[in-house]
């Protein structure tokens, strides 16, 4: 268990390795299954390595409340599986995934396949991070997004709704 002043971190895993040397200079080759069961994490703890985010008027409003969930992913840098993604941010914002990402560390050869992400909020949720008068901009009152990704940085595919009160 890893606890910060903000965060906490209740975790079980393994980390597979040739060597200390391999798992310091080819981090690629590591391969792990991780069992995230109690994540609450908090941007407030981000302060230490980084003072002027306080400063910063969206982290600090976003800093009001500590992300929450539970990750279970298995495989390496080069091809991880993740059998489930659950955030939430406060009681009404929640982001759901699973799927497969590719090589990671390369830019050019990532390769992701997220068939199951899926994104709920509220108007108050939004309200509390931006000024409508501001932006110009009206919340509804909820905002749903179902989505299918699959490509690479430089070609994405997905089959995306977007739901809102008064229609898709």
């Amino acid at each position: 268990k890893l606890a910060p002043n903000h965060s906490s971190l209740q975790t079980k895993g393994k980390i597979g390795y040739r060597s200390i040397d391999d798992f310091i200079n080819q981090p690629k080759n590591t391969t792990f299954d991780v069992d995230v069961s109690d994540l609450n994490l908090n941007i407030k703890d981000a302060y230490y390595c980084k003072g002027e985010l306080k400063e910063n008027e969206y982290v600090n409003k976003f800093s009001k409340q500590s992300i929450t969930g539970n990750i279970n992913t298995k495989g390496g840098l080069k091809n991880l599986d993740i059998a489930s993604l659950n955030l939430k941010w406060g009681a009404k914002t929640s982001v759901d995934l699973s799927g497969n990402i590719k090589e990671i560390l390369s830019e050019n050869n990532l390769i992701f396949d997220l068939p199951n992400i899926r994104f709920k909020t509220d108007r108050n949720s939004v309200l509390s991070l931006i000024d409508e008068k501001k932006f110009g901009v009206t919340i509804p009152n909820t905002i749903e997004l179902n989505s299918s990704t699959s490509g690479t940085l430089n070609d994405i595919k997905t089959n995306t709704v977007l739901k809102l009160p008064k229609g898709k």
